[in-house]
């Protein structure tokens, strides 16, 4: 199978063509909230193909997007593209969890956590993608403290809203007093700077409520972490303070992990 893989952020759009498991060509571009659509059909005029897998950062439910909280613009709507090959559509964060999983797969029991503009969440149960009654593993949207800040779903302190890398400037006036991006801190704690160390205590102690909620709920064999912001792993992976017998791993695919997921949903599919 030729597959032209998607994976649809609040910040950027990757994508690329998908065979056997493999990325044979990867590309990168702004996400336009406005005009999402004609953004993806102009993609699509441009390469061959036999399917379409896209991940999108939102609740998705029978090949319809219901909420995405980083996507305002499209709510309750399912996303056409103008090709009569198959096109199916899932969480991006799920299909993170699947492509990782393929490189795992004597793991039965594995969840993956996507750390980037939001946080999301995929969780698979006996090697089997856990969908719930379709949007499951929201991972981002568990609350951890009913009084904390407002996250974009509309709840009141949700873990993304501590986390996630939209809301990073919310804590800088504490730590920096300036902006920085994820990176920006991870390359300052690299060097020894000592508020940016304490930033990723902070973060990690924040991570940790969340991991070890999941671990008590689902007792996981592996526990893979990615996005963006995962790219500090080596930094804040040493301030985690977990429970139970669990592997935390930072991802291994990295940015073509959600493309070689819907590879994968789409092999399933097709079986």
């Amino acid at each position: 199978m030729r597959a032209l893989c998607f994976d649809v952020g609040g910040s950027y759009i990757k994508y690329g063509i998908v065979e056997n498991y493999e990325v044979k060509e990867f590309y990168i571009e702004k996400t336009d909230k406005d005009n999402l659509e004609e953004q993806l059909n102009e993609i699509v005029k441009k390469f061959q193909f036999s399917a379409i897998a896209i991940g999108f950062a939102g609740i998705v439910k029978n090949n319809k997007i219901i909420f995405a909280p980083n996507v305002k613009t499209y709510q309750e709507k399912t996303l056409i593209l103008k090709t009569e090959k198959k096109v199916l559509i899932d969480n991006d964060a799920n299909l993170f969890t699947l492509g990782e999983w393929t490189r795992i797969r004597n793991y039965k029991n594995v969840i993956g956590i996507t750390i980037g503009t939001g946080v999301g969440g995929g969780i698979i149960i006996d090697g089997k993608l856990y969908r719930g009654k379709g949007g499951a593993g929201e991972i981002g949207h568990i609350i951890i403290d009913e009084n904390g800040p407002l996250c974009n779903c509309g709840n009141m302190g949700c873990i993304e809203a501590y986390i996630g890398e939209a809301y990073f400037p919310n804590y800088f006036e504490k730590f920096f007093k300036r902006k920085l991006k994820a990176l920006e801190i991870y390359e300052l704690a690299k060097n020894n700077n000592n508020l940016a160390i304490e930033f990723w205590k902070w973060f990690s102690n924040k991570l940790s409520i969340l991991i070890n909620n999941l671990i008590m709920i689902f007792e996981p064999d592996v526990i893979v972490l990615g996005g963006g912001v995962s790219k500090a792993f080596d930094i804040f992976s040493k301030f985690l303070n977990l429970k139970g017998n669990v592997i935390v791993k930072k991802s291994e695919l990295d940015e073509y992990a959600s493309l070689i997921g819907g590879y994968e949903m789409l092999v399933q599919d097709d079986n």
